[in-house]
């Protein structure tokens, strides 16, 4: 489908589509790769996607993340530590440094799930990084 002449849109459904199409973006990338997302976990998923920004990081292309501090509260420091370690810039938006403390303030979150490569490829919806949606909606008891 074109929109503007030289572009397209591609719809993927789910993460079964969504996070192959992204880690093959990675892949390719060689000027630069940007992702921004609610949450990251450290699951299979997550796991997958991390191990290509690394790749892409380790080629030399500079590679930036920004995840909600919120939305990985449950995310291993680890996890992040090793993205970092391989030369990923790493930003976590507006961290909880005390759950005790819970101030108005702090219910602004990050809710992006977005990422650009090379500046061409985008990637834009509601699919988090974490294994919940790699499958049907109707695979999940939760829903």
């Amino acid at each position: 489908m074109d929109i503007v002449a030289g572009n397209r849109i591609t719809l993927l459904k789910n993460g079964p589509e969504f996070f192959p199409a992204l880690i093959g973006a990675i892949d390719a990338a060689k000027l630069d790769v940007r992702v921004e997302n609610y949450i990251f976990e450290a699951d299979v998923t997550g796991k997958s996607i991390a191990n290509a920004l690394k790749r892409a990081a380790q080629r030399g292309v500079p590679v930036r993340v920004m995840v909600d501090g919120v939305g990985c509260w449950r995310t291993p420091p680890s996890f992040f530590d090793e993205l970092s370690a391989a030369g990923v810039t790493l930003l976590m938006f507006r961290p909880i440094r005390k759950w005790y403390i819970f101030k108005r303030s702090q219910l602004r979150r990050m809710h992006r799930k977005i990422a650009l490569i090379d500046g061409k490829v985008g990637f834009v919806g509601g699919i988090n990084l974490i294994d919940d949606l790699n499958g049907s909606l109707s695979d999940h008891p939760r829903y």
